[in-house]
């Protein structure tokens, strides 16, 4: 399993057609943003995900999850998940609820 810290700091064209889910509790929306194939370059990850915004009120997400998931409605949770059939989920941040 990967860690949130590895998974920003890796090429984003490792993650052709993952999605990236985010989160925004103001709104309480939830959205999947495919990852780009970069125009020029090869950027790390952390690049895109620190330009996600939320569509409705441009906040910055509250929770941000990396899966390779073609169907984000199956995300299981928001947390660290490698599945059986090859299905990996990377939670790169979430509130913290103590």
């Amino acid at each position: 399993m990967f860690s949130a810290e590895e998974v920003l700091l890796t090429r984003q064209s490792s993650f052709k057609f993952w999605l990236l889910v985010a989160r925004c509790d103001r709104c309480q929306r939830k959205a999947a943003v495919r990852i780009p194939v970069p125009g020029q370059g090869d950027p790390v990850l952390a690049n895109f995900v620190a330009r996600v915004r939320c569509r409705q009120c441009r906040g910055k997400p509250s929770a941000a999850l990396l899966t390779n998931l073609r169907d984000a409605s199956k995300v299981q949770g928001w947390g660290n998940h490698e599945g059986m059939r090859g299905s990996v989920q990377v939670l790169l941040w979430a509130p913290r609820h103590d």
